[in-house]
């Protein structure tokens, strides 16, 4: 294999190189770009609301969101 490597060099193939030490980083410099993100089906705003909310107080507060939802009954909550 080192004999290979030294031979690829000579020979200025640097990107081969690269791939063969580091496949999984050159997958992801050529790899097409991905799907834009969607919201899973159960994300949906209708069926959930989001209150505002601010645990703590003074400097140490720190503000976040309930997401609950929007039916009455048993259910979770994120």
């Amino acid at each position: 294999m080192a004999t290979a490597v030294v031979e690829m060099a000579r020979d200025g193939r640097f990107a081969d190189i690269e791939q063969l030490f580091a496949p999984s980083l050159w997958k992801g410099v050529l790899a097409p770009p991905a799907a834009p993100w969607k919201p899973p089906r159960c994300a949906r705003p209708r069926k959930n609301a989001e209150h505002e909310v601010m645990i703590g107080s003074d400097a140490l507060a720190v503000p976040g969101t309930i997401t609950a939802p929007r039916r009455r009954g048993r259910s979770t909550g994120t």
